[in-house]
């Protein structure tokens, strides 16, 4: 597996300038520049002369998000994501190189697919003055390609009816039966804050003591030999990966690699990772999982809600429902404004019993089964 250069939220940029080479010129003028890309720019330098990649009308050039963007127009492109912004085009073609379009991958380190991450594709915004040029294509392809480059074992996205077309013109299929859910919590994340959570060192992937916080009041109590808990790094040998199995394909895992893979995510400061689980104390083996994975790019923290799975001979306790409101509570007790999952059409009806609604089809592409 070729070793990732991405960080852990990446973004692509388009910019647009009526004297396309002078950004180039620049950078090899000044190469302290390149330094502040997000991400190693070889990477777009090996899939720009791909079969199957749209060409940019000229006057446009795809690159890495770089440090200086806040002077550029990013956060103002990102405004368009959701709410109505007309960009000053007198203002455009005065300014050289303003960012006029933009696309997001999220790479997610995963304990499931013999180790392997997973990506997710976010935040692909044209400005609403440059559409219909053929951008979107362009972006939401290049996310494509470094998702298949960086050897994720599956790729996805969310998207409405009428952009079905353009993302299958990328390479994503529909998941037909599959769904995006989402909401929206009163709550705003500070980054310091949620870094409080967490301990570069230590036997737990996140602090125990912000479960004792949650208001968990409308749940019955869980048996006394039911502990909930996070994650350790000694959760190899209690059967965590026995648990996942019983959800998907988890693959050969030795226990140094499980460790490896929880340090990794215990100091990841791109994207947080709570994974909370449930253990019998009295076997001394955990019985049910479920993570609350946190993004943060653009302007805020973006919550996942994943992998819940409960063992077969402890169904029917309602250990899927204490981890569903545990993770609901625990979202919103450290910050997170949006919150989102996937969701077969069968248990629609279930999530939506937790505020979420279904809000965009479920795209996808799996590199490996």
């Amino acid at each position: 597996m070729m070793e990732s250069k991405l960080g852990d939220a990446d973004s692509v940029i388009v910019t647009g300038s009526n004297l396309k080479n002078q950004a180039e010129k620049a950078a090899q003028k000044n190469p302290d520049q390149l330094d502040a890309y997000l991400f190693d720019i070889t990477l777009l330098l090996a899939i720009q002369n791909e079969d199957g990649i749209p060409q940019l009308p000229a006057g446009y050039r795809a690159r890495p998000l770089h440090s200086k963007d806040i002077d550029m127009n990013y956060f103002a492109l990102l405004e368009q994501e959701e709410d109505s912004f007309h960009l000053d085009k007198k203002a455009f073609t005065e300014k050289w190189g303003i960012i006029i379009a933009t696309v997001t991958l999220v790479i997610e380190l995963k304990y499931i697919h013999a180790l392997g991450t997973r990506g997710r594709v976010e935040s692909l915004i044209v400005d609403s003055n440059h559409r219909g040029f053929g951008l979107e294509r362009v972006l939401g392809t290049y996310a494509f390609k470094l998702a298949r480059l960086l050897s994720v074992y599956k790729v996805t996205v969310g998207c409405s009816d009428n952009l079905i077309a353009l993302f299958e013109n990328c390479g994503f299929r529909k998941d037909i039966g599959n769904n995006v859910m989402s909401q929206h919590l009163d709550s705003f994340c500070k980054e310091e804050e949620l870094a409080k959570c967490f301990r570069s060192e230590g036997v737990e992937l996140f602090n125990a003591s912000i479960l004792q916080e949650l208001d968990l009041s409308k749940m019955p109590e869980l048996r006394q030999n039911l502990k909930v808990r996070p994650l350790r790094v000694d959760d190899w040998g209690r059967g965590y990966l026995n648990v996942l199995e019983q959800l998907t394909v988890v693959g050969a895992v030795l226990e140094t690699d499980y460790r490896e893979r929880f340090k990794s995510m215990q100091s990841s400061t791109l994207s947080r990772y709570f994974v909370v689980v449930i253990e019998d104390l009295d076997l001394k083996r955990l019985v049910a999982s479920g993570t609350l994975y946190i993004d943060l790019h653009g302007n805020e923290a973006h919550g996942h809600f994943e992998d819940i799975v409960v063992s077969e001979n402890y169904r029917g306790r309602k250990l899927g429902q204490y981890l569903c409101t545990c993770l609901l509570e625990l979202a919103r007790r450290v910050g997170i404004r949006r919150l989102t999952l996937e969701a077969r059409d069968r248990v629609l009806e279930f999530y939506k019993k937790y505020g979420y609604r279904r809000v965009a089809n479920l795209m996808s592409y799996k590199f490996c089964e």
